[in-house]
């Protein structure tokens, strides 16, 4: 447990250190991606848009911001992992077959971890929740349980994404034998910490003061922007967050000590 603790403290002072040495290359290789997601969110609210088709602009202003989160993923996890030089300036604008090869690899094993955890809320559902049976304590107990270990589970899966950014065959199963022993420590990396920095982030942005300032200079498209950027932050620290715990897990398991040269990964 106090060597988990540890790589836990290591890679949290580790994600900030390496967001400050790359600050410039996440804002720039990322600014265009972030200001279509402020494009997006804001004409989602835009007055005076017909009822009739605020479902279409809806509809496509969410597969705009999934892709864009996409694009600003796969560029933070080459920048940390491979450095400033693996992604131009403003960003993989001209995407050859191997990015679109890493997207549709992002994208495949997404759904299939989202597919799993579709099948847990099922069960979940059939065992606790079904209206044909009565809901007992020890139904809802079981339930809880079940949905604890699977959602660790799934937080174990998600090392596939900075190995599929390197151009690294890897699978789930392989996800979930490197992450042997380090349960805690990947539920905290992938969902205990950014959830924190995402409830921070919101009891800042609630502040009356910030959400005036944003109302004064932007005007209707204020919660649309605050929104935007509480994102982009959560999703630069995430990532930067799950690439230096796959440097450290990938450094452990190739020889028992953590690499210092994150270059060598993706030899």
């Amino acid at each position: 447990m106090k060597m988990v603790y540890n790589m836990f403290i290591k890679t949290f002072k580790d994600t900030f250190y390496q967001i400050n040495i790359n600050k410039k290359s996440l804002f720039l290789s990322n600014f265009l991606p972030f200001l279509v997601m402020v494009i997006s969110s804001i004409s989602i609210e835009a007055p005076q848009i017909p009822s009739y088709i605020m479902g279409v602009i809806y509809l496509v202003g969410m597969i705009v911001e999934c892709v864009m989160v996409l694009f600003i993923i796969v560029n933070v996890h080459k920048i940390i992992l491979e450095g400033n030089g693996s992604v131009s300036k403003w960003g993989n604008l001209n995407h050859g077959l191997d990015e679109c090869n890493i997207y549709f690899k992002f994208i495949a094993n997404y759904f299939m971890i989202v597919f799993v955890g579709v099948i847990v809320g099922v069960i979940i559902y059939l065992i606790g929740y079904s209206p044909l049976s009565e809901i007992t304590i020890v139904d809802e107990f079981f339930s809880y349980v079940l949905l604890f270990f699977v959602g660790i589970l799934i937080c174990r899966f998600f090392l596939v994404f900075p190995a599929i950014a390197l151009k690294k065959d890897i699978s789930l199963t392989d996800a979930l034998e490197l992450t042997k022993g380090r349960v805690l420590y990947m539920f905290g990396i992938v969902f205990a910490l950014p959830l924190l920095l995402k409830g921070i982030l919101m009891l800042l942005m609630m502040n009356t003061k910030v959400i005036m300032f944003f109302y004064y200079v932007f005007g209707f498209s204020a919660l649309g922007i605050l929104d935007s950027l509480s994102l982009f932050i959560v999703i630069i620290y995430s990532t930067t967050l799950l690439s230096v715990a796959y440097k450290h897990i990938m450094g452990q398991s190739q020889g028992g000590k953590e690499l210092n040269d994150l270059s060598i990964l993706s030899q």
